[in-house]
Protein backbone atom coordinates (compact mmCIF):
# COMPACT_ATOMS: atom_id res chain seq x y z
CA UNK A 1 0.00 0.00 0.00
CA UNK A 2 2.43 2.44 -0.94
CA UNK A 3 0.43 5.28 -2.04
CA UNK A 4 -1.15 4.81 1.47
CA UNK A 5 1.75 5.26 3.49
CA UNK A 6 2.55 8.26 1.32
CA UNK A 7 -0.73 9.89 2.20
CA UNK A 8 0.02 9.47 5.40
CA UNK A 9 3.53 10.27 6.29
CA UNK A 10 3.53 13.26 3.28
CA UNK A 11 1.18 16.40 3.55
CA UNK A 12 1.82 17.77 0.41
CA UNK A 13 1.27 14.26 -1.65
CA UNK A 14 -2.22 14.40 0.38
CA UNK A 15 -2.92 17.98 -0.62
CA UNK A 16 -1.98 17.13 -4.12
CA UNK A 17 -4.10 14.05 -4.24
CA UNK A 18 -7.16 15.22 -2.41
CA UNK A 19 -7.41 18.63 -4.54
CA UNK A 20 -8.12 16.67 -7.56
CA UNK A 21 -11.41 16.53 -9.38
CA UNK A 22 -13.40 12.86 -9.10
CA UNK A 23 -13.11 12.77 -13.33
CA UNK A 24 -8.36 13.19 -12.28
CA UNK A 25 -9.00 10.02 -9.67
CA UNK A 26 -8.71 6.47 -11.03
CA UNK A 27 -10.26 3.67 -9.19
CA UNK A 28 -7.51 3.01 -7.02
CA UNK A 29 -7.55 6.57 -5.69
CA UNK A 30 -10.92 7.26 -5.04
CA UNK A 31 -10.84 3.59 -3.13
CA UNK A 32 -8.12 5.19 -1.09
CA UNK A 33 -10.07 8.24 -0.44
CA UNK A 34 -13.38 6.93 0.59
CA UNK A 35 -11.38 4.59 2.75
CA UNK A 36 -9.85 6.61 4.58
CA UNK A 37 -12.64 9.00 5.26
CA UNK A 38 -14.19 5.87 7.15
CA UNK A 39 -11.64 5.57 8.89
CA UNK A 40 -10.89 9.11 10.36
CA UNK A 41 -14.86 9.06 10.62
CA UNK A 42 -14.52 5.93 13.02
CA UNK A 43 -11.70 7.51 14.79
CA UNK A 44 -12.93 10.69 15.70
CA UNK A 45 -15.59 8.60 16.83
CA UNK A 46 -13.23 6.62 19.28
CA UNK A 47 -10.81 8.78 20.23
CA UNK A 48 -11.58 9.48 23.61
CA UNK A 49 -9.57 12.83 23.90
CA UNK A 50 -8.69 14.56 20.57
CA UNK A 51 -6.72 17.22 22.02
CA UNK A 52 -4.39 14.47 23.72
CA UNK A 53 -3.31 14.40 19.80
CA UNK A 54 -0.33 16.78 19.77
CA UNK A 55 -1.51 20.27 18.63
CA UNK A 56 0.12 19.96 15.19
CA UNK A 57 -1.47 16.38 14.46
CA UNK A 58 -4.54 17.28 16.08
CA UNK A 59 -5.11 20.02 13.50
CA UNK A 60 -3.94 17.70 10.33
CA UNK A 61 -6.62 15.32 11.37
CA UNK A 62 -9.64 18.00 11.29
CA UNK A 63 -8.07 19.46 8.12
CA UNK A 64 -8.18 15.46 6.83
CA UNK A 65 -11.84 15.07 8.05
CA UNK A 66 -12.83 17.95 6.41
CA UNK A 67 -11.55 17.78 3.08
CA UNK A 68 -12.31 13.91 2.92
CA UNK A 69 -15.51 13.82 3.92
CA UNK A 70 -16.75 16.97 2.14
CA UNK A 71 -15.13 15.48 -0.91
CA UNK A 72 -16.77 11.78 -0.58
CA UNK A 73 -19.91 12.97 0.90
CA UNK A 74 -20.77 15.44 -2.06
CA UNK A 75 -19.33 13.02 -4.64
CA UNK A 76 -21.58 10.33 -3.35
CA UNK A 77 -24.19 12.53 -3.36
CA UNK A 78 -23.99 13.55 -7.31
CA UNK A 79 -23.85 9.88 -8.10
CA UNK A 80 -26.45 8.49 -6.18
CA UNK A 81 -28.46 11.39 -8.45
CA UNK A 82 -26.88 10.19 -11.55
CA UNK A 83 -28.04 6.43 -10.52
CA UNK A 84 -31.37 7.11 -9.38
CA UNK A 85 -31.89 8.85 -12.98
CA UNK A 86 -30.50 5.65 -15.00
CA UNK A 87 -32.59 3.52 -13.07
CA UNK A 88 -36.18 5.18 -13.92
CA UNK A 89 -34.92 5.62 -17.41
CA UNK A 90 -34.34 1.85 -17.26
CA UNK A 91 -37.88 1.09 -16.12
CA UNK A 92 -38.76 3.67 -18.54
CA UNK A 93 -40.02 6.50 -15.97
CA UNK A 94 -40.19 9.69 -16.42
CA UNK A 95 -38.15 11.98 -13.93
CA UNK A 96 -40.31 13.95 -11.28
CA UNK A 97 -41.01 17.04 -12.70
CA UNK A 98 -38.88 20.03 -10.95
CA UNK A 99 -36.75 17.35 -8.68
CA UNK A 100 -33.90 20.07 -9.00
CA UNK A 101 -36.07 22.63 -7.43
CA UNK A 102 -37.73 20.53 -5.07
CA UNK A 103 -34.55 19.07 -3.58
CA UNK A 104 -32.39 22.82 -3.97
CA UNK A 105 -35.71 23.85 -1.63
CA UNK A 106 -34.79 20.91 1.13
CA UNK A 107 -31.18 21.73 1.43
CA UNK A 108 -31.40 25.71 1.48
CA UNK A 109 -34.39 25.26 3.79
CA UNK A 110 -31.97 22.64 6.22
CA UNK A 111 -29.18 24.95 5.93
CA UNK A 112 -31.17 27.39 7.16
CA UNK A 113 -31.97 26.04 10.09
CA UNK A 114 -35.20 24.24 9.67
CA UNK A 115 -33.92 21.44 10.69
CA UNK A 116 -37.21 20.63 12.55
CA UNK A 117 -39.95 20.35 9.26
CA UNK A 118 -40.29 16.67 9.08
CA UNK A 119 -40.55 17.03 4.96
CA UNK A 120 -37.52 18.53 5.25
CA UNK A 121 -35.27 16.37 7.27
CA UNK A 122 -36.81 13.79 5.05
CA UNK A 123 -36.08 15.10 1.99
CA UNK A 124 -32.26 16.07 2.72
CA UNK A 125 -32.47 12.46 4.43
CA UNK A 126 -33.80 11.02 1.38
CA UNK A 127 -30.97 12.59 -0.84
CA UNK A 128 -27.91 11.05 1.28
CA UNK A 129 -30.03 7.88 1.68
CA UNK A 130 -29.64 7.74 -1.93
CA UNK A 131 -25.71 8.93 -2.36
CA UNK A 132 -24.27 6.78 0.88
CA UNK A 133 -25.90 3.47 -0.35
CA UNK A 134 -23.49 3.57 -3.11
CA UNK A 135 -20.37 3.90 -1.19
CA UNK A 136 -19.44 0.17 -1.70
CA UNK A 137 -19.13 0.75 -4.99
CA UNK A 138 -16.17 2.90 -4.27
CA UNK A 139 -14.48 1.17 -1.17
CA UNK A 140 -12.53 -2.13 -1.35
CA UNK A 141 -11.98 -4.31 1.60
CA UNK A 142 -7.83 -4.45 0.83
CA UNK A 143 -7.69 -0.25 0.88
CA UNK A 144 -9.98 -0.08 4.21
CA UNK A 145 -8.12 -2.60 5.45
CA UNK A 146 -4.78 -0.85 5.00
CA UNK A 147 -5.99 2.47 5.95
CA UNK A 148 -7.22 1.49 9.48
CA UNK A 149 -3.45 -0.03 9.76
CA UNK A 150 -2.28 3.18 8.83
CA UNK A 151 -4.28 5.30 10.79
CA UNK A 152 -2.80 4.62 14.08
CA UNK A 153 -0.58 7.54 13.33
CA UNK A 154 -3.23 9.63 14.96
CA UNK A 155 -4.25 7.80 17.78
CA UNK A 156 -1.48 5.36 18.54
CA UNK A 157 -3.69 1.96 17.74
CA UNK A 158 -5.41 0.51 15.38
CA UNK A 159 -9.63 0.56 15.40
CA UNK A 160 -10.76 -3.24 15.60
CA UNK A 161 -13.13 -3.02 12.91
CA UNK A 162 -13.72 -5.63 9.66
CA UNK A 163 -14.89 -4.47 6.61
CA UNK A 164 -17.85 -6.67 6.91
CA UNK A 165 -18.93 -4.93 10.48
CA UNK A 166 -18.17 -1.56 8.81
CA UNK A 167 -20.64 -2.52 6.03
CA UNK A 168 -23.33 -4.18 8.05
CA UNK A 169 -23.30 -1.05 10.58
CA UNK A 170 -23.36 1.46 7.81
CA UNK A 171 -26.57 -0.63 5.90
CA UNK A 172 -28.33 -0.76 8.96
CA UNK A 173 -27.88 2.79 9.48
CA UNK A 174 -29.23 3.65 5.72
CA UNK A 175 -32.04 1.48 5.90
CA UNK A 176 -33.28 3.11 8.85
CA UNK A 177 -32.65 6.88 7.97
CA UNK A 178 -30.52 6.95 11.10
CA UNK A 179 -28.57 9.99 10.16
CA UNK A 180 -29.86 12.24 13.05
CA UNK A 181 -31.09 15.17 11.02
CA UNK A 182 -33.24 16.09 13.68
CA UNK A 183 -31.24 15.89 16.95
CA UNK A 184 -30.76 19.70 19.23
CA UNK A 185 -26.48 18.75 18.29
CA UNK A 186 -27.45 18.88 14.36
CA UNK A 187 -29.65 22.50 14.98
CA UNK A 188 -26.49 23.62 17.07
CA UNK A 189 -23.92 22.88 14.33
CA UNK A 190 -26.05 24.53 11.68
CA UNK A 191 -25.58 27.65 13.70
CA UNK A 192 -22.41 27.46 14.11
CA UNK A 193 -22.29 26.44 10.42
CA UNK A 194 -24.13 29.53 9.48
CA UNK A 195 -22.61 32.06 11.53
CA UNK A 196 -18.99 30.84 10.41
CA UNK A 197 -17.94 30.00 13.84
CA UNK A 198 -14.38 29.08 14.63
CA UNK A 199 -15.30 25.82 16.51
CA UNK A 200 -12.86 23.05 17.50
CA UNK A 201 -15.81 20.38 18.54
CA UNK A 202 -14.91 17.34 17.32
CA UNK A 203 -18.06 15.84 15.70
CA UNK A 204 -18.44 19.51 14.29
CA UNK A 205 -15.09 20.12 12.70
CA UNK A 206 -15.43 15.75 11.34
CA UNK A 207 -18.79 15.07 10.75
CA UNK A 208 -21.29 18.28 10.39
CA UNK A 209 -19.14 20.84 8.85
CA UNK A 210 -18.26 19.12 5.55
CA UNK A 211 -21.25 17.27 5.37
CA UNK A 212 -23.19 20.79 5.07
CA UNK A 213 -20.28 21.78 2.82
CA UNK A 214 -21.05 18.59 0.68
CA UNK A 215 -24.90 19.73 0.64
CA UNK A 216 -23.75 23.49 -0.83
CA UNK A 217 -21.44 21.52 -2.98
CA UNK A 218 -24.82 19.46 -4.15
CA UNK A 219 -26.73 22.60 -4.44
CA UNK A 220 -24.13 24.44 -6.83
CA UNK A 221 -24.14 21.05 -8.62
CA UNK A 222 -28.25 21.18 -9.41
CA UNK A 223 -28.02 24.42 -10.39
CA UNK A 224 -24.86 24.15 -12.75
CA UNK A 225 -27.08 21.41 -14.28
CA UNK A 226 -30.11 23.63 -14.31
CA UNK A 227 -28.14 26.35 -16.07
CA UNK A 228 -26.90 23.92 -19.04
CA UNK A 229 -30.46 22.61 -19.57
CA UNK A 230 -31.41 25.88 -20.45
CA UNK A 231 -28.29 26.84 -22.75
CA UNK A 232 -28.79 23.63 -24.56
CA UNK A 233 -32.67 24.88 -24.86
CA UNK A 234 -31.79 27.64 -25.77
CA UNK A 235 -29.30 26.96 -28.54
CA UNK A 236 -31.13 24.23 -30.32
CA UNK A 237 -33.40 26.87 -30.44
CA UNK A 238 -31.15 29.00 -32.10
CA UNK A 239 -29.21 26.89 -34.63
CA UNK A 240 -30.71 26.09 -38.16
CA UNK A 241 -28.21 24.09 -40.02
CA UNK A 242 -27.25 25.69 -43.73
CA UNK A 243 -27.75 23.57 -46.36
CA UNK A 244 -25.71 25.31 -48.64
CA UNK A 245 -22.24 26.10 -49.47
CA UNK A 246 -21.73 29.60 -47.76
CA UNK A 247 -17.81 30.32 -46.79
CA UNK A 248 -15.53 31.65 -49.78
CA UNK A 249 -12.52 30.55 -50.82
CA UNK A 250 -12.69 26.90 -51.26
CA UNK A 251 -11.63 25.74 -54.40
CA UNK A 252 -12.41 21.96 -53.97
CA UNK A 253 -14.74 19.99 -56.48
CA UNK A 254 -17.25 18.57 -53.82
CA UNK A 255 -20.43 20.66 -53.09
CA UNK A 256 -22.95 20.47 -50.82
CA UNK A 257 -25.24 18.96 -53.58
CA UNK A 258 -22.63 16.24 -53.14
CA UNK A 259 -24.60 15.45 -49.60
CA UNK A 260 -26.56 12.32 -50.18
CA UNK A 261 -27.50 11.78 -46.36
CA UNK A 262 -28.55 15.42 -46.21
CA UNK A 263 -30.72 14.88 -43.05
CA UNK A 264 -28.19 12.45 -41.01
CA UNK A 265 -25.90 15.63 -41.96
CA UNK A 266 -27.99 18.50 -40.54
CA UNK A 267 -28.48 16.51 -37.24
CA UNK A 268 -24.76 15.75 -36.91
CA UNK A 269 -24.10 19.51 -37.61
CA UNK A 270 -27.05 20.13 -34.73
CA UNK A 271 -25.01 17.97 -32.21
CA UNK A 272 -21.77 20.21 -32.84
CA UNK A 273 -23.27 23.11 -31.96
CA UNK A 274 -25.00 21.61 -28.91
CA UNK A 275 -21.85 20.71 -28.13
CA UNK A 276 -20.08 23.64 -28.66
CA UNK A 277 -17.80 22.27 -31.14
CA UNK A 278 -19.09 24.99 -33.75
CA UNK A 279 -20.94 28.34 -32.89
CA UNK A 280 -23.68 29.62 -34.45
CA UNK A 281 -21.92 31.31 -37.51
CA UNK A 282 -20.28 27.58 -38.11
CA UNK A 283 -17.28 28.67 -36.93
CA UNK A 284 -15.19 25.87 -35.20
CA UNK A 285 -14.64 26.72 -31.52
CA UNK A 286 -10.74 26.08 -30.59
CA UNK A 287 -11.09 24.33 -26.78
CA UNK A 288 -9.77 21.24 -25.60
CA UNK A 289 -11.44 17.95 -27.20
CA UNK A 290 -12.80 19.45 -29.74
CA UNK A 291 -10.60 18.90 -33.01
CA UNK A 292 -10.67 15.13 -31.81
CA UNK A 293 -14.59 14.94 -31.64
CA UNK A 294 -14.87 17.37 -34.62
CA UNK A 295 -12.18 14.58 -36.59
CA UNK A 296 -14.17 11.46 -35.38
CA UNK A 297 -17.73 12.88 -36.70
CA UNK A 298 -16.16 13.68 -39.97
CA UNK A 299 -14.55 9.87 -40.40
CA UNK A 300 -17.64 8.62 -39.32
CA UNK A 301 -19.54 11.12 -41.76
CA UNK A 302 -17.09 9.76 -44.72
CA UNK A 303 -17.13 5.87 -43.37
CA UNK A 304 -21.41 6.04 -43.81
CA UNK A 305 -21.44 7.67 -46.91
CA UNK A 306 -22.87 10.52 -46.63
CA UNK A 307 -21.48 11.65 -49.57
CA UNK A 308 -21.54 10.66 -53.39
CA UNK A 309 -18.60 8.90 -54.63
CA UNK A 310 -18.28 11.54 -57.68
CA UNK A 311 -19.87 14.35 -59.41
CA UNK A 312 -19.78 15.43 -63.09
CA UNK A 313 -17.09 18.02 -61.61
CA UNK A 314 -14.88 14.97 -60.78
CA UNK A 315 -15.01 12.39 -63.25
CA UNK A 316 -12.90 9.65 -60.64
CA UNK A 317 -13.97 9.06 -57.49
CA UNK A 318 -13.03 11.16 -54.50
CA UNK A 319 -10.94 10.11 -51.75
CA UNK A 320 -11.13 10.32 -47.97
CA UNK A 321 -8.95 13.66 -48.12
CA UNK A 322 -11.47 15.09 -50.35
CA UNK A 323 -14.13 14.97 -47.77
CA UNK A 324 -12.19 16.21 -45.24
CA UNK A 325 -10.81 19.27 -46.93
CA UNK A 326 -14.35 20.00 -47.51
CA UNK A 327 -15.66 19.24 -44.21
CA UNK A 328 -12.38 21.51 -42.83
CA UNK A 329 -13.33 24.44 -45.31
CA UNK A 330 -17.11 24.71 -44.28
CA UNK A 331 -15.82 24.75 -39.99
CA UNK A 332 -13.49 26.81 -40.98
CA UNK A 333 -10.38 24.72 -39.39
CA UNK A 334 -8.38 21.94 -40.18
CA UNK A 335 -8.11 18.11 -38.93
CA UNK A 336 -5.53 17.03 -40.69
CA UNK A 337 -3.08 16.41 -37.81
CA UNK A 338 -5.99 14.94 -35.52
CA UNK A 339 -6.62 12.42 -38.54
CA UNK A 340 -3.04 11.41 -38.70
CA UNK A 341 -3.82 9.91 -35.28
CA UNK A 342 -6.96 9.06 -35.60
CA UNK A 343 -8.29 5.36 -35.41
CA UNK A 344 -11.32 3.43 -35.46
CA UNK A 345 -11.24 2.92 -32.09
CA UNK A 346 -11.21 6.47 -31.30
CA UNK A 347 -14.14 7.04 -33.64
CA UNK A 348 -16.17 3.91 -31.96
CA UNK A 349 -15.64 5.14 -28.38
CA UNK A 350 -16.55 8.91 -29.07
CA UNK A 351 -19.64 8.23 -30.07
CA UNK A 352 -20.61 5.28 -27.46
CA UNK A 353 -19.39 7.70 -25.05
CA UNK A 354 -22.14 10.40 -25.97
CA UNK A 355 -25.00 7.68 -26.86
CA UNK A 356 -27.02 9.22 -24.81
CA UNK A 357 -27.08 12.13 -27.24
CA UNK A 358 -26.34 10.96 -30.29
CA UNK A 359 -28.93 9.27 -31.29
CA UNK A 360 -27.00 6.84 -33.74
CA UNK A 361 -30.63 5.75 -36.02
CA UNK A 362 -30.63 9.33 -37.05
CA UNK A 363 -26.80 9.74 -37.97
CA UNK A 364 -26.94 5.79 -39.90
CA UNK A 365 -27.03 6.73 -43.92
CA UNK A 366 -29.91 4.61 -43.70
CA UNK A 367 -29.48 4.04 -47.71
CA UNK A 368 -26.21 2.71 -46.57
CA UNK A 369 -27.65 0.22 -44.53
CA UNK A 370 -24.87 -0.34 -42.43
CA UNK A 371 -23.74 -0.49 -38.91
CA UNK A 372 -19.51 -1.14 -39.73
CA UNK A 373 -18.75 2.19 -38.41
CA UNK A 374 -19.16 1.44 -35.33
Amino acid sequence: MRILNELTTNTKKYSELIKRKPTELNNERTSILFSLSVVYGLLAMHIENVYAIPEEKRKTFFKRCLFLNRFCIGALLKKGRESYEKHLKEDALQIPENIDEIELNYINDFLQGAASNVDTINGVSDILKRGLILIYEQITEEHFSAALKEENYFSGETLEITYDELKSQLLKDIHGNDFDLHSDRTKQCLQYFQCASPVEEVDYQCFYKPFFMALQDYSNYLRNRAAENSIEIEASATFTAIDNDFREGYSGRLSYDDIQAEKQFKYMEEMFFDDGVIDADYNFIEKRGNKKALAAAIKFMIDEKYFRKSNYKHSRNFEFHHYRQYLDHRYGTSTVETMKKLTDKDVKLHFLSIQWKYDLRKLVNTDFYSLTTL
